[in-house]
């Protein structure tokens, strides 16, 4: 209580927070799954989401192969023609024209 009245509460009130942070950090490491398991969780994980990643692309865009004719970037790879963001259905989709 001495270091307290006279001022190095600061040097308690430190310790302190840095045994509770401490703390903390080992508990939250001890609940932390291996890297294996997390490994393998999200593995199995990976195609449904990215089934409901494509599932968003082919709702959003036009993902069809309609090359322009005539036209080409370098190397000769062909530029699709027409416009490929479709519009949402509902309020927004009736105000935009088509």
């Amino acid at each position: 209580m001495a270091m307290i009245r006279r001022g190095g509460g600061g040097r308690l009130a430190l310790a302190s927070i840095g045994l509770l942070c401490s703390l903390a950090l080992g508990v939250a490491w001890a609940q932390d799954p291996s890297f294996a398991s997390v490994l393998e969780r999200m593995r199995a994980a990976k195609p449904a989401l990215m089934k409901r990643q494509a599932d968003l692309l082919a709702e959003r865009y036009d993902l069809g192969n309609r090359p322009a004719s005539g036209v080409t970037m370098s190397r000769g790879k062909p530029i699709q023609e027409g416009v490929r963001a479709r519009l949402p259905a509902g309020p927004l989709g009736r105000v935009w024209p088509r």
